[in-house]
């Protein structure tokens, strides 16, 4: 197996196994870590150079290095079908018992499925996103506090907003498996509760401070996320109050819709 820095400076397409995916994903969450505990007292070009490394790495995991694991044929965007089908209702005490005595063969038989239907590529896609969340929200945050140029700021909330409509689309994606690889996703439910909770702040931040005309848009994927969670992941995976709260930013966002809708036709 190459280093991972041979990795980062291949050239084309490779085909890395799922826990060499898995490796890599884990070497980019400590560089954004790493990153994101320096940005405090990191001059202002030390910073930026280390983001724009950051992102450059991540896009090319995401275009060669690990492109069989993140390149999707057929995700839909968030308003898409909510009411996607399998046996995502399964209860979660059940699942609780079966989930230790099955997770191992069940995962192994998994890796041969294609990207969209594998269940490992699929929360690697979404851990994935949640570190480009984390980049960009770090670059938000050295913006703002130093009063850096607007255009920059932009750009950041831009590419959280793609990364995580990109982990909206993996959930309807792990929405839409079937057999055991429905059972395999919900297993692997508390690799998938960071991402999920990461795009649910980054819609729960857009509300607030209105960026954009997106307001539909972050309801509709704060609706598929909690619905998810509800589905997929294990209560005591959950940070208390977090649906709670989701249901509450959907509920004052479409009561805000409706205002505005009334003062138009007046």
């Amino acid at each position: 197996m190459p280093s991972l820095h041979q990795v980062f400076e291949a050239e084309g397409k490779s085909s890395p196994s799922s826990f060499a995916a898995n490796v890599i994903m884990v070497s980019l969450y400590q560089r954004c870590f790493e990153h994101i505990q320096s940005s405090q007292h990191e001059a202002s070009h030390a910073f930026w150079e280390t983001h724009y490394s950051i992102d450059k790495a991540l896009a090319h995991c995401r275009n060669s290095v690990m492109a069989q694991h993140m390149n999707s044929s057929g995700s839909q965007g968030p308003k898409a079908a909510t009411s996607t089908s399998t046996s995502t209702s399964t209860r979660h005490g059940s699942r609780h018992d079966s989930r230790h005595g099955s997770r191992q063969n069940s995962i192994h038989n998994s890796t041969t499925a294609p990207s969209d239907q594998d269940p490992i590529s699929l929360a690697i896609r979404m851990n994935i996103a949640a570190i480009e969340v984390s980049l960009h929200e770090a670059a938000l945050a050295k913006v703002e506090r130093e009063k850096l140029p607007s255009g920059l700021a932009a750009e950041a909330v831009s590419k959280c907003m793609a990364a995580a409509s990109e982990i909206v689309s993996a959930v309807q994606l792990g929405r839409r498996l079937g057999d055991c690889r429905a059972e395999i996703f919900q297993q692997l439910d508390q690799f998938l509760i960071w991402p999920m909770t990461t795009a649910m702040q980054v819609c729960f931040r857009g509300l607030v401070h209105r960026e954009g005309d997106h307001d539909e848009r972050f309801v509709a994927m704060l609706e598929i996320l909690a619905k998810a969670m509800k589905d997929f992941i294990d209560p005591e995976h959950i940070a208390p109050g977090l649906l709670d709260k989701a249901e509450a930013s959907v509920a004052e966002a479409q009561e805000a819709a409706v205002k505005k809708q009334g003062g138009m036709d007046d």
